[in-house]
């Protein structure tokens, strides 16, 4: 065989001892520093077992990517499709609404209480109910054990209407006295007279000079005290309901803290987004102005 022939002359080289070679050392060789006999499976290779690859980038093929892009504040990530890098958007009114109508739970927003009548209400000795364009107003008059009551209810495009659902319901109220009242603002349940309600609800109730978180199952109630009064205030009371879990409480944004004993269930008047009363225990007027009342119920 000629010596010029190429397989001649690599096999010559490979014969040769490593100190024959002009210019190269005996550990001029690559010397192995990551093993990945481990991944002979197809299993995949941890980021510390690839040299000079940095930790903090993505290790599918898109090494110039950091793990989350920066956006602007308020935009949301949404994703491009198969191939294609999530990109941050602005989301649109158009697309808001679209959720909405697309949306199957049970809603109600309200801040518009006229014309007069337009939910269920009634009155009984010299209380009386007074409908704005901006507010509803309870009032019991000067005769003890009077009282004033208003009704929202709503199935929704479902009419799945639960308290195995979570739901979120608040008021923004006025409540003008401290003494000798029973003032119920719920979702569920609501009793016209008296402070015990007992049936199925979440929401809040004042009596006296005490405002209380209040949940009920059906038999027993539990309160949790949030404020206690020394004269008129107005609020925004609201409450957060996680089935068989808790009712988280606030207080004008505040987190007063929860419930997580004798939460509703099942179904019975879960169709009641708002349900209001007012109620004295002595010749004096009492009162609660209700500005703007929301629940809304996950599907």
């Amino acid at each position: 065989m000629s010596l010029n022939n190429p397989i001649t002359r690599l096999l010559d080289l490979i014969e040769r001892a490593h100190s024959s070679l002009t210019g190269i050392g005996p550990d001029d060789h690559h010397n192995r520093s990551h093993d990945h006999s481990s991944a002979d499976d197809g299993s995949p290779i941890a980021v510390a077992g690839v040299p000079s690859l940095p930790a903090s980038k993505i290790t599918s093929e898109r090494f110039t990517m950091p793990r989350m892009p920066d956006g602007t504040s308020g935009y949301v990530l949404t994703a491009q499709g198969a191939g294609v890098d999530p990109a941050f958007s602005e989301l649109s009114g158009n697309a808001i609404l679209e959720k909405f109508q697309k949306h199957l739970g049970v809603w109600w927003f309200n801040a518009n209480w006229a014309p007069s009548g337009f939910i269920s209400n009634g009155a009984s000795g010299s209380d009386s109910l007074t409908w704005r364009e901006g507010e509803l107003e309870l009032h019991t008059g000067t005769t003890s054990g009077s009282y004033a009551y208003c009704e929202k209810t709503c199935l929704g495009l479902s009419g799945v209407h639960s308290w195995t659902k979570k739901r979120y319901f608040s008021v923004r109220v006025e409540i003008s006295a401290i003494t000798a009242q029973n003032i119920h603002l719920v979702s569920g349940y609501y009793p016209q007279t008296g402070s015990a309600n007992n049936l199925h609800h979440i929401g809040f109730k004042v009596v006296n000079d005490s405002i209380y978180g209040t949940v009920a199952d059906g038999t027993t109630e539990s309160t949790l005290l949030l404020e206690t009064l020394t004269g008129g205030v107005t609020r925004r009371l609201e409450v957060i309901f996680t089935p068989a879990s808790e009712a988280r409480f606030y207080l004008d944004g505040v987190d007063k803290g929860a419930i997580t004993t004798n939460l509703p269930s099942g179904a019975a008047y879960s169709e009641i987004m708002l349900g209001a009363s007012a109620h004295n225990t002595e010749n004096a007027e009492k009162s609660a102005c209700i500005f703007e009342s929301r629940t809304f119920q996950e599907e």
